[in-house]
């Protein structure tokens, strides 16, 4: 209500994110500044932006997409050339989500008001893309988790998580409890833990599924939470000793923290398809 001072657009990251999942930061924001109009829109081949997607891989049982394995990839990419071609693909680029942002900044921007475009992580650098391209609406920037051409560079992701976890799991030597659980050297149990889950040595899990890779990602999903991160070094004190306490208790962990549970409409517009399509074309190397 009232006359609007400016504009607020915020770009989702991923990438592969819908602007809508700043629904209830939009809300927050509307009580602190209720004259700012606040835009979120999606990156073309996300949300309901012509989304990429591959309905025979993505089954509703788990959300996002993310359900779809290394096997499944061939036909998922065959499915996508089959819809829009390689040259149609080739559209769902940062540049092209740049051009969608600038001409629809220019229809709804307000001559002598502030224009803000916020991004958050693969967001920004969907921004300073834009900014390259119109450099002349005078927006004014706003950097959340920078990832900048020629140096956010996703083929070191694995590194970087393991050179965090590396650093965090050191601190465990200076925790009397933690010690006496892992010993001196946490990173070293980590590391023959996993060793023991490529040899089989917990059989159950084993058979549960729980591989050496599928160990990883818990770890990597956990660390990027301070307050999950103390369960990586609970995880792999059970994953080593594999009592059958330690057998039902992680399994029922691991089912608390990635049940399918029910699939939201918020879940569906993910698109892990525009997440590898830019991944692979733009930020894997050098950008």
């Amino acid at each position: 209500e009232g006359e609007s001072s400016g504009q607020l657009w915020l770009l989702q990251g991923g990438p592969g994110g819908p602007g809508s999942d700043f629904a209830g930061f939009m809300e927050s924001m509307h009580l602190l500044y209720p004259s700012l109009d606040l835009y979120a829109p999606d990156h073309r081949g996300t949300g309901y932006s012509a989304r990429l997607g591959c309905p025979d891989q993505e089954r509703d049982s788990s959300s996002s997409g993310f359900n779809i394995t290394s096997g499944e990839w061939p036909a998922c990419v065959e499915s996508l050339k089959e819809q829009w071609g390689v040259d149609g693909l080739a559209q769902f680029s940062a540049s092209n989500a740049a051009r969608d942002l600038g001409e629809t900044v220019e229809l709804f921007k307000e001559s002598g008001k502030d224009l803000f475009i916020y991004g958050a992580s693969y967001g920004t650098y969907w921004a300073l893309r834009y900014m390259q391209l119109y450099p002349d609406q005078g927006a004014k920037m706003i950097l959340d988790s920078i990832c900048a051409s020629g140096y956010c560079k996703l083929v070191e992701y694995d590194s970087n998580f393991n050179m965090v976890g590396k650093q965090f799991m050191d601190h465990c030597a200076s925790d009397e409890f933690c010690r006496s659980k892992l010993g001196d050297d946490a990173w070293a149990f980590i590391g023959n833990m996993l060793d023991g889950v490529d040899s089989g040595s917990c059989a159950a899990l084993s058979d549960a599924g729980l591989d050496r890779s599928f160990v990883r990602q818990v770890f990597g999903t956990l660390i990027t939470s301070w307050f999950m991160r103390p369960y990586i070094a609970m995880m792999a004190y059970r994953l080593e000793r594999c009592s059958s306490s330690d057998v039902d208790f992680l399994l029922e962990f691991l089912n608390m923290l990635f049940s399918d549970g029910d699939v939201s409409v918020q879940d569906k517009l993910f698109s892990t398809a525009l997440n590898s399509n830019i991944t692979f074309s733009e930020l894997w190397g050098e950008g």
